[in-house]
């Protein structure tokens, strides 16, 4: 059985008991603007400079340095993220976990993890196949453009479906901007071949939510993607598919909920509770209809905590 990791606070411990359901957060919310910068950034990078190569030379030498790209590529960012936040659907939703890479993993945790949720924090560790069953399961109930379960790439894999036709689309647009500050550098535009600006926005934020830093890599992320649809929708063979809302608590970060409404819903195989947590469990087990195995982590001390 494959486990994987989700790393949370005594709040989420209890949420999950008692809802037996995984929340997954707008991805214009994460707090670590690393989650959506990196992929964006890289494939921005790669299209402005198959952009400037449609610039005429001529004009391209006189016209364009380093502080004038830089200026387009934070105006394009800019862009995107406001195309993003005004649209009234189609926004990214993620939660994720980390896949271990030796048996130890599943005994005491990842330690990067371990040192980002704080030691009073507890680990979930969930079969794969229950996770992919419960999207398979949300996707029958719930109307989506998009619900799946995917492993984070580490670095741009240009080798992906969605890379070139994304590229391809980038690279038109920054050609407008290009066309649009510089009337006279003279570029050719194939407006007929862009997709609508949210159909763009959309992909590209799928996109990135596939890919990170590959600094990163340690954590082997796992990740639940969804964009819940605008509409509910009638299916021949289901039924109807409800339309999936979202929740907007007063902390402000906008979530659904992956497995409401579900009789049974996705229960831990593992708890690690970490060596500051509260070892006071009863109540949360008494939620769980099978009882997982409770691991107490016993995990060296870091290098800045013994100094």
């Amino acid at each position: 059985m494959e486990l994987l990791h989700h790393y949370t606070n005594r709040a989420g411990l209890e949420g999950i008991a008692r809802t037996k359901s995984l929340w997954a957060t707008n991805f214009l919310d994460l707090k670590d603007t690393r989650e959506i910068l990196y992929g964006l950034v890289e494939l921005l990078k790669l299209s402005l400079k198959s952009a400037m190569a449609e610039v005429p030379a001529d004009k391209k030498q006189r016209s364009y340095t380093d502080a004038d790209l830089a200026q387009i590529e934070e105006k394009f960012y800019s862009h995107i993220r406001t195309v993003a936040c005004q649209a009234d659907d189609g926004h990214l939703y993620v939660t994720s976990f980390a896949a271990a890479k030796t048996p130890d993993h599943d005994r005491r945790g990842i330690r990067s993890l371990w040192k980002d949720i704080g030691e009073d924090g507890y680990c979930l560790q969930f079969s794969k196949d229950d996770i992919e069953m419960l999207v398979q399961r949300e996707d029958r109930l719930f109307n989506y453009g998009l619900i799946q379960a995917s492993s984070v790439s580490y670095g741009l894999d240009k080798s992906s479906s969605d890379y070139g036709p994304l590229q391809s689309q980038m690279v038109q647009r920054l050609l407008c901007f290009i066309a649009t500050a510089r009337p006279d550098v003279g570029v050719e535009l194939q407006h007929e071949r862009l997709w609508p600006e949210t159909t763009f926005v959309g992909k590209l934020m799928q996109f990135c939510a596939r890919h990170k830093d590959p600094y990163f890599e340690d954590q082997r992320e796992f990740r639940i993607l969804a964009i819940p649809a605008n509409t509910a929708a009638s299916r021949p063979f289901t039924g109807i598919a409800v339309k999936k809302r979202p929740h907007l608590p007063p902390s402000g970060k906008r979530y659904i909920d992956i497995g409401e409404g579900w009789e049974r819903g996705i229960e831990p195989r593992q708890i690690l509770v970490g060596p500051c947590a509260s070892r006071n469990l009863q109540d949360v087990l008494n939620s769980f209809s099978c009882l997982p195995e409770i691991i107490y982590v016993d995990v060296p001390e870091y290098p800045e905590q013994a100094s």
